[in-house]
């Protein structure tokens, strides 16, 4: 059986076992439409679960084959396959039975594949919770390496510390990281030293040692660019990305960002280049850099043109709209707004309509143009019903008290105001409601 017909029987595994815990939580919640349509799924998939079981058939009888035939490597590698198939869908104990019949086949016949069998028998130790056993088990591997064997021992204490983060003993984990990289792991493959520096940084980042690990993924992010491993780098800069947001570092969260974007272009990877774009932008807007965010957007946007989600789309002309705001270039802003709104109704989103239709409200009252904020701030507030969208509408109700107070009209512009900080209130954002109830203030001080 080769690799990706192994791959393609654990999806279809993945596919059946998730059916049959719908099915089992449906009959524990004595719900009969969640059992019925469990049953449904079950049926559906009756073709897979059927695929599956003869594949697992058939590898019992080429294990029985091999070892008739005396082939004991032929015999290791099915019961591995099935180890890992069964493993894989969530029966690790019926994996776990199979790999203690390969290493019992291997230790009598094959002795060179004993350290492949340990290997993932001791993963499937720690994904059953028996972490004290697994660890036993790559102690003894542990204690069969040549002591001048660096780079195989640096191995080894690699799964050992990837053991212990499963199972959330990040300081045991930590404590493997370092021994295999202090003097053992300098024979070691960079692929490998990227394995150990990205572990030692996340059981640093467990338990609160920021800085620290934040270094070791810089480490680990170097070696893997110098190695040219594309594959390390972007596990390195996934939790590079978190770190640098968790410190607040903007700027570095930016450059990670870009290299992201680059990596993801090069791997042929456009949704999450532009994903990496948008972070950027982001980023970019927080530092002040508006001129530099809004070549990304238009970047974005063109993606978005292209290639779709149109809703992405809406999200882009809303942003971009913003952006010409923060900056005062109003007829852009306008034209940006006007389109998300011709969007919205394509769309028949009535909540993006309503943002559209009170941002243009604002704009136009920026601007001077009080008549037509009036009619663009009751259009939006016309558009949600409050019951549905409390926090939208009580945002456009501000947006609609500004105007009337500017208008001169206070009895409308305190009814909105109101209505916006019972609706506040409603949704339990008690910071913003006050702030509706300030303005109630200032529009009747007397009050």
């Amino acid at each position: 059986m080769d690799a990706e017909l192994l791959n393609d029987l654990v999806q279809q595994g993945m596919r059946v076992q998730a059916a049959h815990e719908r099915l089992a939580a449906a009959e524990r919640q004595n719900n009969p439409y969640e059992r019925q349509a469990a049953l449904a799924d079950l049926a559906a998939l009756e073709e897979e679960q059927a695929r599956l079981e003869n594949a697992i058939a058939a590898l019992d009888r080429s294990v029985a084959e091999a070892e008739q035939a005396g082939d004991h490597a032929a015999a290791v590698k099915h019961l591995m396959q099935k180890g890992t198939l069964l493993t894989r869908i969530e029966r690790r104990q019926d994996g776990l039975t199979c790999y203690d019949r390969a290493l019992e086949n291997a230790r009598q016949n094959m002795p060179a594949l004993v350290e492949d069998v340990q290997l993932v028998r001791a993963k499937a130790l720690g994904e059953l919770g028996r972490l004290p056993e697994a660890e036993t088990a790559l102690d003894e591997l542990l204690a069969g390496v040549e002591r001048t064997d660096g780079a195989g021992q640096a191995r080894l204490l690699a799964h050992k510390g990837e053991l212990f983060l499963a199972g959330g003993q990040d300081e045991k984990a930590q404590a493997a990281f370092v021994q295999a990289l202090d003097g053992r792991g300098a024979e070691a493959e960079p692929a490998e030293i990227v394995r150990l520096r990205l572990g030692l940084a996340q059981s640093q980042l467990r338990q609160g040692q920021y800085e620290a690990g934040a270094a070791n993924l810089q480490s680990a992010f170097s070696q893997a660019q110098a190695a040219g491993d594309e594959m390390r780098q972007w596990d390195v800069l996934r939790e590079l990305l978190e770190v640098d947001l968790g410190l607040g570092r903007l700027e570095d969260y930016l450059e990670h960002c870009q290299m992201a974007r680059r990596l993801a272009e090069r791997r042929g990877d456009h949704v999450e280049a532009a994903i990496q774009r948008e972070n950027a932008i982001t980023a970019l807007l927080n530092l002040g850099r508006h001129d530099e965010a809004l070549i990304l957007l238009h970047e974005s946007l063109d993606y978005v043109r292209r290639r779709g989600p149109r809703m992405k789309k809406l999200v882009l002309m809303m942003q971009l709209g913003r952006l010409y705001f923060d900056l005062g270039r109003f007829d852009e802003c306008e034209a940006a707004y006007q389109e998300a709104l011709e969007e919205a109704r394509e769309q028949n989103n009535p909540r993006s309509m309503t943002v559209a239709l009170g941002r243009l409200g604002a704009l136009y009252a920026e601007q001077g143009q009080m008549e037509a904020a009036r009619r663009y701030g009751e259009l939006a507030v016309e558009k949600l019903e409050a019951e549905h969208e409390p926090e939208i509408v009580a945002e456009q109700q501000v947006l609609l008290a500004l105007t009337y107070r500017d208008l001169g009209e206070d009895e409308l512009a305190r009814q909105a105001a109101g209505m916006a900080a019972e609706l506040y209130k409603r949704v339990g954002q008690q910071d913003m409601a006050e702030r509706a109830r300030q303005l109630i203030g200032e529009l009747a001080p007397d009050l």
